[in-house]
């Protein structure tokens, strides 16, 4: 597997390094043509300029202010050998550099000016000088439009040498021009100028506007070319100009070698620097990282033994200490705790003894009394006694439920009471507590409504529990209501638990209550004190 992975990624990396060095070749010569077409694209917008100036005047020439206003042109721009004013039959009216002899009038490009269009020529040799040039031509126009005679500006070709000898310079590369006929126009050897590329080159590989293509010279040389087809946006008469960045195919291959090496060593570099950062950054972050975080799950787990540092004076450590100071605090402030636990743990035991004695003294006396009560008030007869029995045995009976609720606080607050949780069937439970209070609710005069959800699930509760937080409840309802009033039973599931509703047609609570109406000892309406402890919602809290 490890062999196949190896192979993969040399496969890999060898594509790589050839389409990169393939790429890079037809980039330069994209590059190259770009820049020859600036070059040449100025002469295009040069003659437009010159032609249209008017700052000169085609009919004045015979004075000899045609040629003054001629050179000074040239001499303005600097980089055109000659500069001429040709008549519409292609005669030459004036000139900077030459003489002329019926070399424009049958030329197709001199056509296209004298009709009207701005015109680059294709290259061609001025015999005097033997040097390769083109020409750009725009039609001289008169106030009223009219075609007078044609403007050429000829630009010398070896420029561009100039341009494509500074590119290649130490790259061993050759950059060829070709025209259209498969001529070079520029090539490192001036003696090929005009001499047909057929034989090295393969012309009809330059298919497309820009590309790569491996070929074969007449001297069995393996080359490796990058090329790119010129002028898109100008009217050219010679249009197919292709420049040629060429590579011998063994400078190709040790090239991508050279990329090997550089790429292997850089490969190694990397690792050694990847290894080399693992162990700062260990050092620098992981470690102390790995401390704070140790430091920080003891103080959560609240362990205040283990001490948090870091040796230094970065951030690091501040925070190290940080750490540490927030671990002897929260020490001190749960060894407080603690005390202050205990303190509270013990005066809930004593208050919790104290308030049991109490019940159980007063209760002891209760019982008896509540026993006998009920006798006496049946044998008075007198209607002001029994008024007065009456009011005794109410009070006694509330005494008696003050100190039975009290005495269930004080258990819930203790954590003495028990529970026995079951599973209750909800509909069961309700009818039940509804039946059991049924005698009171037809003294009242109560209407009771009864409504569950369907399929309602049973729930898994204390039992006693939950029938003393329903009859608390109920009792509530009762005393805050008017006889003849309505109870509403409702239950229904939320989420994972059971929702019990009790409603009343009662007076209901103020909204500044609300909040209070579970405190110990609490009452909305002071008038029902008589009958109210005051504990009943705050043991349903519980």
């Amino acid at each position: 597997m490890s062999t196949f992975l190896a192979g993969f990624y040399i496969l890999y990396i060898t594509n790589y390094l050839t389409t990169d060095r393939q790429q890079a070749l037809n980039s330069l010569a994209i590059n190259t043509k770009n820049e020859i077409e600036r070059v040449l694209t100025r002469g295009y917008d040069d003659v437009q300029f010159i032609a249209n100036s008017h700052s000169f005047n085609v009919q004045t020439h015979l004075s000899g202010e045609l040629l003054d206003s001629l050179n000074l042109i040239q001499e303005t721009y600097g980089i055109y050998d000659d500069i001429v004013v040709l008549d519409l039959d292609g005669n030459v009216i004036s000139s900077t550099t030459y003489s002329y002899h019926d070399q424009f009038g049958k030329k197709d490009w001199f056509k296209k000016a004298r009709d009207g269009s701005v015109v680059v020529s294709n290259a061609h040799m001025i015999l005097d000088k033997s040097l390769p040039v083109i020409n750009y031509l725009a039609p001289i126009r008169s106030t009223d439009g009219n075609i007078t005679a044609v403007v050429s500006i000829q630009y010398p070709l070896d420029h561009l040498w100039d341009i494509t000898d500074k590119i290649s310079t130490n790259k061993k590369l050759n950059i060829y021009l070709l025209n259209p006929f498969g001529m070079y126009i520029v090539h490192p050897d001036k003696k090929m100028i005009f001499s047909r590329a057929n034989d090295d080159l393969p012309l009809s590989g330059f298919s497309s506007k820009d590309g790569v293509i491996e070929y074969e010279t007449k001297d069995d040389r393996q080359m490796i070319g990058g090329y790119s087809k010129m002028f898109d946006s100008v009217d050219y008469m010679g249009e197919g100009w292709t420049v040629v960045v060429e590579e011998s195919r063994d400078q190709y291959l040790a090239v991508i070698k050279n990329s090997y090496i550089i790429l292997g060593l850089s490969s190694v570099i990397l690792i050694l620097l990847i290894i080399l950062l693992y162990f700062k950054l260990n050092s620098w972050f992981i470690v102390p990282i790995d401390v704070l975080q140790k430091g920080i799950n003891s103080v959560k787990e609240a362990d205040f033994t283990t001490p948090v540092h870091l040796a230094g004076n970065d951030e690091m450590s501040e925070l190290a200490k940080g750490i540490d100071q927030m671990r002897l605090a929260m020490k001190s402030f749960t060894h407080r705790l603690k005390g202050a636990n205990s303190r509270i743990n013990r005066l809930l035991t004593v208050r919790t003894q104290f308030i049991n004695r109490i019940a159980h003294d007063l209760r002891t006396p209760l019982v008896p009394i509540l026993t006998l009560l009920p006798l006496i008030e049946r044998k008075i007869t007198e209607k002001k006694q029994k008024e007065i029995m009456t009011i005794i045995l109410n009070n006694v009976t509330y005494l008696n439920a003050l100190i039975s609720d009290t005495l269930s606080l004080s258990r819930m607050d203790s954590g003495k009471i028990k529970y026995s949780p079951e599973q209750i069937d909800v509909l069961d439970l309700l009818s039940s507590i509804i039946k059991s209070n049924e005698p009171v609710f037809k003294k009242s005069g109560t209407t009771v409504v009864m409504g569950i959800q369907k399929k309602i699930p049973s729930i898994y509760a204390d039992r006693n529990s939950i029938i003393e937080v329903l009859e608390n409840m109920i009792t509530n309802a009762l005393k805050y209501m008017a006889s003849g009033g309505k109870i509403s039973f409702s239950a229904e599931t939320k989420k994972d638990s059971v929702l019990f509703c009790i409603k009343d047609s009662g007076i209901g609570i103020p909204k500044e209550d609300i909040q209070k109406v579970f405190e110990e000892f609490y009452r909305v309406d002071k008038s029902h004190h008589e009958k109210s402890s005051g504990l009943g919602l705050a043991i349903c809290q519980r």
